[in-house]
């Protein structure tokens, strides 16, 4: 379903105006940051205290901000740009970004055994979005961990233009 909107100045006419969400976000420099917001591990005994430290260190370095341009075929849908470019052997088992609305559902096994899920569900407009996420996951040792968080991200503007 595509939604109309009207112009005060075509409401005679009843002309339409494009959804400005069919384009999808804008081509363009974005800053993106990731912040978590729960995380849990279950650990065998004998690797608790090296988890544990590895835990303390992730979440004293907080939010992560990252600039990235993004040309338009990345910008038609930047979940799946984003999440396929990993190292990781991930499968996209959902992906939907239309209408102001993204959601995606992957299937990844990380170069470590870890075998996980994640899903990333949000709103975008042209210049803004957000995206929660849910990521969960075992190794082979047993080793367990669930995460959340957020994913925000704003357009910047255009690309900076790189001498030659």
């Amino acid at each position: 379903m595509s939604l109309l909107l009207f112009s005060l100045a075509g409401a005679a006419g009843l002309q339409p105006v494009p959804n400005p969400y069919d384009g999808g976000i804008r081509p363009g420099e974005w800053a993106t940051s990731m912040e978590m917001t729960e995380f849990s591990i279950a650990v065998p005994e004998e690797v608790q205290e090296e988890a544990w430290r590895e835990l303390a260190r992730t979440l004293a370095e907080g939010s992560d901000t990252e600039i990235e341009c993004m040309d338009a075929e990345e910008a038609a849908n930047p979940l799946a740009h984003n999440m396929m470019r990993s190292e990781d052997d991930c499968d996209m088992v959902e992906s939907v970004f239309a209408d102001g609305q993204m959601l995606a559902s992957l299937r990844c096994l990380d170069a470590g055994g870890m075998a996980m899920d994640m899903t990333f569900s949000g709103t975008y407009t042209p210049l803004a979005m957000r995206v929660d996420l849910t990521m969960s996951g075992v190794d082979q040792s047993g080793f367990e961990m669930e995460l959340r968080g957020r994913i925000t991200a704003v357009y910047l503007g255009e690309c900076p233009v790189e001498d030659e």
